[in-house]
């Protein structure tokens, strides 16, 4: 009897590491399937990204048909570097085809009434206004949250925005705000998309808290970027 016991319980240990093995053995190899699946497309997913990434540059500088990439560094200067939009720090620059400046893209990301709201607008330092603006990616609510990305009386109004500095060129003259139930009528001011209210006040905020931040240090050194213009003039 203790003999049939201990066989038993011997069987029952040699079904269970079966199991064990079995899920481990299934496990690994869908973790290397996996592994193997994202280096094999994450090159290609990256170079899709920056090709609408570029495309969206393009958009959102009027005129713009060559492109550059600024880095702004720890010491707060602006360094050309080879790289693609869509890390921290990082700005793009666009070029005519006489490799004159014509703005700098500059990409933001906030929270919208359901998710993460991803959106590109360019900058002219020599307008000192917005003059240019493309939602990159959003999960607002179909029909009425994402309204927004093709409403084009909001496109309009965000795409004229004045942002001159002050005089000590450490703050927008005129901060950007959002105007509830009103029309926008002063400096800085953003009505929003009738049933998009929501979505329409985080994108006016998206570009408020990032414009405070990105356009004083550009417009302080906006020679750093007119200083490409002979290099952008050659690679054509």
């Amino acid at each position: 009897m203790t003999e049939n016991i201990k066989m038993t319980c011997q069987a029952d240990r040699c079904s269970w590491m079966r199991v064990y093995l079995t899920l481990l053995a299934v496990g690994t190899f869908c973790s290397l399937a996996i592994a193997t699946t994202y280096e094999a497309t994450r090159q290609r997913i990256a170079r899709n990204r920056s090709g609408a990434l570029q495309n969206a540059v393009v958009n959102v500088l009027p005129g713009a048909v060559s492109i550059e990439t600024f880095y702004l560094d720890q010491e707060g200067d602006f360094v050309s570097v080879d790289q693609t939009l869509g890390e921290k720090n990082y700005v793009v620059a666009g070029y005519d085809y006489r490799g004159q400046l014509i703005g700098v893209a500059i990409e933001a990301t906030g929270y919208g009434y359901q998710d993460i709201i991803r959106l590109l607008y360019g900058y002219s330092p020599d307008q000192e206004q917005i003059v240019g603006f493309q939602v990159l990616e959003s999960r607002e609510t179909p029909g009425l949250g994402d309204r927004v990305a093709v409403d084009k009386r909001f496109h309009a109004q965000i795409a004229s925005l004045n942002v001159a500095v002050n005089q000590l060129g450490d703050a927008l003259l005129n901060p950007i705000v959002f105007v509830a139930g009103q029309l926008a009528v002063n400096p800085g001011e953003v009505d929003g998309v009738s049933g998009a209210t929501v979505t329409s006040q985080a994108i006016t905020h998206i570009i408020s808290e990032s414009s405070a931040h990105w356009v004083p240090r550009i417009k302080r050194q906006v020679e750093q970027f007119r200083h490409s213009e002979t290099e952008v003039r050659n690679a054509h």
